[in-house]
């Protein structure tokens, strides 16, 4: 069927929850991967760590990405399986957006090593002129990406109080980007893997103080 492809490392997503909470979610709705792989050990800074799953994910296989901070609302996830690289529009920014490209959803199947072989080459020059993976691909692979501009895959949930952004919420997938600490809501609590562990729930508000301060 597919290979499921996570990134879980420090500072905010190295606790086994987060990568136990994705699999839930696919037990939940009945599919089950047919491999798991998880990146642990930060090769790179920050976002950086997720291109190096096209190294690791090659072969001949169909493969879909999740962001951790990600919640499965509807069943449909085998819908957004692609041969082609596919990647979420980041359609929801009203204000003018860095990059067209939301990589928290992604599919794709075979080879596409040479885009972190590009990264690899010369990381400092694309850390400093991009300001993460997301601005790296629109800006260097734009031919290469499939955007998905249905609407009914993914939304980002509205966590900034100021967005003027009212979004249906009827998607597949919930996107919580900066705003994590929204997926300890109870109106996520059915959703998720529960108990959450404390240290999850203490740095989920750690940095809801950060971003609110």
């Amino acid at each position: 069927m597919f290979d499921l492809c996570l990134v879980s490392t420090p500072p905010h997503y190295d606790h086994p929850w987060w990568v136990d909470n994705i699999l839930y979610q696919f037990d939940r709705i009945n599919i089950k991967p047919d491999n798991v792989h998880v990146i642990r050990n930060p090769v790179h800074s920050k976002y950086w760590n997720k291109l190096a799953l096209f190294d690791l994910c090659k072969d001949d296989r169909q493969y879909l990405f999740l962001d951790l901070d990600t919640i499965i609302v509807k069943d449909n996830v085998l819908d957004w399986l692609s041969d082609d690289l596919s990647i979420l529009l980041n359609w929801w920014n009203s204000w003018p957006a860095t990059t067209s490209v939301n990589s928290s959803v992604m599919s794709w199947r075979g080879n596409y090593s040479y885009i972190y072989k590009q990264y690899s080459e010369d990381e400092d020059f694309y850390n400093t002129t991009c300001y993460h993976d997301d601005m790296y691909l629109g800006k260097y692979f734009s031919k290469d990406l499939n955007l998905i501009q249905d609407r009914s895959c993914a939304y980002s949930y509205r966590w900034k109080k100021k967005s003027p952004m009212k979004i249906n919420y009827n998607s597949t997938f919930v996107l919580f980007n900066s705003g994590v600490w929204n997926m300890f809501k109870k109106e996520w609590k059915d959703y998720i893997l529960q108990p959450i562990p404390d240290k999850v729930l203490m740095e989920a508000h750690a940095r809801f103080k950060t971003n609110n301060s």
